[in-house]
Formats: structure tokens, sequence, C-alpha cells
């Protein structure tokens, strides 16, 4: 799925990147170490010096060959990456230039540390697209955008189909826990991707093309209105044929498997304003849009997923400043489950693990479900930023919260009997649900010695799942079990600890302990697995001559 080298056009001219360099990780000598951050709740706050940052300080093509010029936004308060207590990545503009990979995704597997499937997130199901590290379990590293999540917030995956690396100016990658800060979902560690800031009138446009038909196009478009107003336009698209995930030896198994292919559409607007000479912020509109072709004839997903982000930075003086941000998204999916199997007509229909049982070629196509889900996500928080001396060197305190609510109805389809009668309804579900998470947290940098810093972290985190409702309905017999269920909740404090210390002057050593947060997703606890019929007519079976 590896595509070549995208084309640039800019203001400044044309030219095609090399394509050997994927990442490079620079200051090798300062690397190693671990802490940890919290969900979208708090995922917002950390955000803020970013947003409030001139993009002289960001990385840049000029100084990414200097780690210790980037700073780390993701750490609250703008921390030097080669000071980071935990193992710290900082891929450049100059990285992503020169390397080959078209989506987020791709990019990351060049990163050590994390544990990606083989199968791209564009042609894999969004339900399984979860971003794993150091080889700890689903759903256990935040990755957000410009410090905002990117998080679904049914299954607990990224949503790698919002962003196009050609808007993206730089990406931290932190390994280890740093639930501390930002709570529930950065138990193996987290991923801020810094997207472009606006300085002028500057257009970029990206082409990317590979093997399996995949093609990316990217148009970014800057309007520089005044010294007050700049204004982002970026439209693009992704798309592939994809391939057959499933190897050639048992393919027998799946007759009539196509291969996975799909279509990833955005178009976002942003705008970045001062209102006076302390007080700036941004705005956001986006709408995102994933169309996936998963296998058969009937398998389908489909994602539209509007979005918004509001920030504001008021600084008071040099060393202390506030942060507000507050974020939303709507997400629709409909999802068609779609599946084959051999006919016999001894038999029915035959789904075999053993090859010398399959006596006829006759093959029916249908739906085993289709579910039609609807969530959103609410989220705001307030970070307060101050640094002190050499001795106390800053401190960050800081509130979030964040509100999720879920409806999902699903039609759960029985194997066909017959071609004549081939597409049974088993049963239908309706499954609803609410969370609400809650945070308060604070940080401290230390630096008892010159040599030597201490990081102390802690947070409070509120988690609790209401309104929660799951029926099922036999379709044979109208039977309907379930009913309305119990509100949970939980809380927890998780505090964290980080040593950085430098023994010489090329040897220095990182580690951090630290305590993580995970609360179960609507798909642990409101997914209601079985509804309705399918919303048109259907072809399902199909005799091969």
């Amino acid at each position: 799925m590896a595509g070549h080298a995208p084309f640039r056009q800019s203001a400044t001219g044309a030219h095609f990147p090399f394509q050997g360099i994927i990442m490079k990780e620079k200051a090798f000598k300062r690397s190693v170490g671990p802490m940890y951050g919290s969900l979208m709740v708090c995922a917002l706050a950390a955000a803020g010096p970013a947003f409030a940052e001139d993009a002289s300080t960001q990385a840049s093509p000029d100084n990414a060959t200097s780690l210790g010029t980037v700073t780390v936004s993701a750490s609250l308060n703008q921390t030097l990456a080669e000071d980071m207590p935990l193992h710290t990545t900082v891929i450049t503009q100059d990285d992503i230039k020169n390397s080959t990979s078209q989506t987020l995704d791709q990019l990351l597997r060049t990163v050590p540390g994390f544990n990606f499937t083989g199968v791209p997130a564009a042609i894999s199901d969004p339900t399984g697209q979860q971003t794993k590290m150091r080889g700890l379990g689903n759903a256990k590293v935040l990755v957000l955008l410009d410090g905002i999540p990117i998080i679904d917030p049914f299954y607990l995956t990224t949503q790698f189909h919002k962003v196009a690396l050609a808007d993206v100016d730089h990406i931290e990658v932190i390994r280890g826990g740093t639930s501390s800060l930002w709570g529930n979902m950065a138990v193996a560690g987290m991923v801020n991707i810094v997207t472009k800031r606006p300085s002028d009138n500057t257009g970029v446009v990206t082409v990317g093309a590979g093997n399996h038909g995949t093609a990316s196009l990217s148009w970014s478009q800057n309007f520089k209105v005044s010294d007050a107003l700049a204004l982002n336009l970026a439209v693009n698209q992704y798309r592939t044929d994809g391939y057959i995930t499933t190897p050639s030896p048992y393919r027998w198994k799946f007759p009539r498997q196509r291969a996975n292919s799909a279509r990833d559409t955005n178009i976002e607007l942003s705008a970045y304003f001062r209102l006076t000479h302390s007080l700036n912020g941004f705005l956001r509109l986006g709408n995102h849009e994933q169309d996936q072709h998963i296998g058969y004839s009937y398998g389908r997903n489909l994602q539209k997923n509007p979005d918004g982000a509001l920030g504001l930075d008021q600084r008071f003086d040099k060393d202390s400043s506030l942060s507000l941000r507050a974020w939303a998204q709507n997400v629709h999916f409909t999802k068609y489950n779609g599946a084959t199997c051999y006919y016999q007509l001894a038999g029915g229909c035959l789904n075999s693990n053993a090859k010398d049982q399959v006596v006829s070629n006759d093959v029916v196509e249908y739906y085993s479900q289709y579910g039609d889900l609807h969530y959103r996500e609410r989220g705001s928080s307030l970070t307060y930023s101050r640094f002190f001396n050499a001795f106390f060197n800053s401190l960050q305190v800081g509130i979030d919260y964040r509100h999720l609510s879920a409806k999902d109805s699903e039609s759960f389809f029985a194997t066909p009997g017959s071609p004549e009668i081939p597409q049974v309804l088993n049963a239908t579900g309706y499954g609803r649900g609410e969370q609400t998470f809650g945070g308060a947290f604070v940080q401290a940098k230390v630096s008892p010695l010159d040599v030597l810093q201490l990081t102390f972290s802690g947070r409070y985190d509120s988690w609790r799942n209401t309104d929660q409702v799951h029926t099922l309905t036999k379709a044979s017999t109208g039977v309907v079990s379930g009913g309305t269920l119990p509100s949970s909740s939980k809380s927890a404090f998780n505090p964290g600890l980080g040593l950085h210390y430098d023994a010489t002057d090329t040897w220095s050593f990182r580690g951090a302990t630290y305590k993580a947060f995970r609360a179960p997703g609507f798909n642990n606890t409101t997914r209601s697995y079985g509804v309705g019929p399918t919303p048109w007519p259907i072809r399902t079976w199909d005799r091969k001559p």
C-alpha cells in the first residue's frame, strides 16, 4: 500500500522529495523513559501552549536537524524533546516530506514501539483500528490532533481517516503512561499531531500514487486576512482499491471474497485570530467521511463525522498563561457485514473448514449483520501554567469534562438455509447509553541539581455510565429480553513520578513510575449486537454455471 513520494507545489516552487528515509530519531543519547497522559476529557488542555506558540518556535525544515530546538506541547509546559522524562520521538517536517507514507498509520509504523496489525487502517474495519504500543492491548494509546483527541467515542479506535499528512507540521510520540495528566486513554503512551499554521497566502497541492489503485490528493490554502486573522482551507481525499487480506491458501474458505477498498474525504476550515496583544485563539470546523467496501457484495462501512474545536489562550505575563479548549463531534456510522457460503443440495449452506466437504461451487451471498449507530462527544478543559525559577521550574493545574452519548440499532441475520429463502432475520436489538468523564490534574517540575529534573504529577478521574438500555427481540417469537440497566461509576487517583538525570555530557538517564485509569467504551457496555430489516432489497445468492 506504500505509495510514491508526493509532489508538492507551493509559492516557493516544486520538488520531489527523496523516497528513502521514513523517520529520523534525533539526539539518541536522550531517549529513554515513561510517563502518562489523559483522554479526550483532558486532551485539549495540553494543547494550550501549542496554539499560543508562534509558528517560528515549532519544528520546521530549518530547525528539525536539532532536536533540542523542538518543544513537546503534549508535555503541557513546552518541554524540550531532549529533556522529556519519557522516551520521546519527534517526527519532523523533513521526515514527513522524505517519507513514502501516504497515511498517518503508515508513517507511525516506522516508529519503534508501535504494534499495528498487518493491514493498513484504510482497508481494515474501523472497529479494529486500534493503536497499540509496547505490547499492551487495545485502546491504550491516546492520539491527539493539536491536543484534541481523534479517538472514536464508541469503539475507542483511532480516527486515522481524519488526518492528511500534507497538513501535518510534526508529530510527537511519547512512549509510556501519561494518565496522571491525560487520563483514561493514555495507559501505554500518546501521539500528538501538530498541524501547520498559516503565516502568508501560500497554498500547497500534494499528489500521491501507489499500487492497488492507491491515490491521494490534498489541497491546503492559506489566507492571511490581517495581522490578527489568518484562515486555512484544507481539502483532501485518499482512496485505494485495496487487496484481499486473506492468504491465498485459505481463500477457498471464503468464496467470492473481494479486496477491501476505501475512500476517505476531509474538508476543514480553520481560523486563527488574535483578540488582544495577550489573547489569541483558533476555531476549526470540519467534515469527514470514510467509505469502505469490506470483502463481500454486502460488506460496507460508511462514517459521516462533522466536528469542531475552539481554543482561547490568555497570557498574563511572560511566565503564566491560561488555556481554554472546547470540542465536539457527531458520528453516524452505518455498518453492513456481508458473508458467503457454499450451498450444498444435501446440506444447505455450508461453512466448512474441510476443503473436501465442498462438493458444489454454488455460492450464496448474504448480509450477516446491519448496524445503524449514532454517537456524539462534547468536551472542554481549562489549564493554568506558570514558570518559576531554576529550582521550582514550573507548575500546571487543570480541569476537564467530557460527555458521550450513543444509540445503536442492529439487525442480526441467520445463515441462509436455501437460495430460495436466503435471508432470515434472527433478532433485532437496541442499545443506548451515556458516559461522563471529569478530571483534575496537577504537574510540577523541580530541579534540586542542575543535572537533575524531577516531574511530579497527579490526576483525579471520575467516570459515570448512565441511561443504559439494552433490548433484544427474537424475530421468530417476538419475545423481548433485556431493558434498562443499572448505572455504574468509578473514580481513581493516578500519581506519576518522572526523572531526568544528565550523568555526563554524553550519558543521560530517564525513568518514570505511574498509575493508570482505564474506563470501558460503549462497545463494551452498550452495543446491542443484534436490529431492523435491511433498508433496501438485496440479491443474496448467485449460482456459478
